[in-house]
């Protein structure tokens, strides 16, 4: 996303401010508190901006604004998600935050934080949040349901999740499944799966290393 910064241009690049100079040089151009950039959603014509250590940011087109939680440390900010007009937000240390453009609001499942999130998803009818030690929870018509490797995922660290021809596939960062009723099957076991995604009716998941690999009824590795 090319952000303007007086007389040149920047480009958030992987989380990173790239450009002219270091990433911290141009941060600090911008006005930024930091430059290890985590997330990014538009949200009510703004750009919202997830950092590492600094909560969180906005951009107008014009200038940037930090918000600081007071009442929680966040750590990072990892995801965010919008759904019926709020943005949720995911963060590592602080839970899951709703905001609606003006207030914040901490969303708890039966009553419990929902700690280290690491991504946010949703399907036509279910909210997906994934955590980096704790599973699966999805929200679905005012329940929240919880899947772990009790309920046969591969890991409990998840890294991605996407609906294709109405069924939910999940990947961890030790493989992949897809949920059937109450609980999962295993498709493919895959160490340092770092992201899945459904795209033109194909699952695509990716490693830490950069391989990208495709999964119909078996699992291959994209060329």
């Amino acid at each position: 996303a090319p952000v303007a910064g007086a007389d040149q241009i920047v480009v958030l690049e992987r989380g990173r401010i790239t450009g002219e100079g270091t990433s911290a040089e141009l941060a600090d151009h911008l006005g930024l508190p930091e430059s290890d950039l985590t997330a990014l959603a538009v949200y009510q014509n703004k750009l919202f901006i997830g950092t590492r250590t600094k909560n969180l940011l906005s951009f107008d087109g014009e200038k940037f604004e930090n918000y600081v939680w007071t009442d929680r440390t966040a750590q990072a900010v990892t995801s965010f998600l919008e759904t019926n007009g709020k943005l949720l937000i995911g963060t590592f240390n602080g839970g899951l935050i709703e905001f609606d453009g003006a207030d914040f609001a901490e969303i708890k499942a039966d009553e419990k934080p929902l700690p280290a999130v690491t991504g946010l998803f949703k399907t036509s009818t279910k909210i997906i949040v994934g955590t980096f030690e704790g599973g699966l929870k999805i929200y679905e018509n005012g329940v929240w349901k919880n899947y772990t490797t009790a309920e046969n995922l591969p890991s409990n660290r998840i890294t991605g999740a996407a609906e294709k021809d109405g069924k939910l596939y999940v990947a961890t960062d030790f493989g992949i499944a897809i949920l059937q009723e109450k609980s999962f099957r295993k498709l493919a076991i895959l160490p340092a799966v770092s992201g899945l995604i459904s795209h033109e009716n194909r699952i695509l998941l990716t490693k830490d290393s950069g391989e990208i690999y495709t999964f119909d009824n078996s699992l291959k590795e994209f060329s």
